[in-house]
């Protein structure tokens, strides 16, 4: 879809990530969330260029316990707003790698 245009494009407005593959550094895993903000907006999405919260690195045997804590960290602040989270982008290992 390179060079494409969303006719009715999403909206994310309040999102985070989670990063459990250990080889991802933190600043290859910010990286790649910039780069899927700007090709949202790019084709044609209303998306925020940064997550709610700084993107957590963690390791995949905590994938639950990882995903209840930064959930919760989200929407303590969101919903004394108002506000819902309209997306998480979980990194997973590679090769089919364990999570648990």
């Amino acid at each position: 879809m390179r060079h494409k245009k969303m006719v009715n494009g999403g909206r994310v407005k309040e999102w985070i990530c989670i990063n459990f593959a250990r080889n991802v550094q933190d600043s290859a895993a910010r990286s790649f969330c910039r780069q899927l903000a700007d090709m949202c907006e790019i084709s044609g999405m209303d998306f925020s260029k940064d997550p709610l919260l700084p993107p957590l690195c963690t390791r995949a045997e905590h994938v639950e316990r990882a995903l209840r804590a930064h959930y919760r960290d989200a929407m303590n602040i969101l919903k004394p707003l108002g506000r819902e989270l309209d997306l998480l982008i979980a990194i997973l290992p590679d090769n089919n790698g364990p999570l648990r």
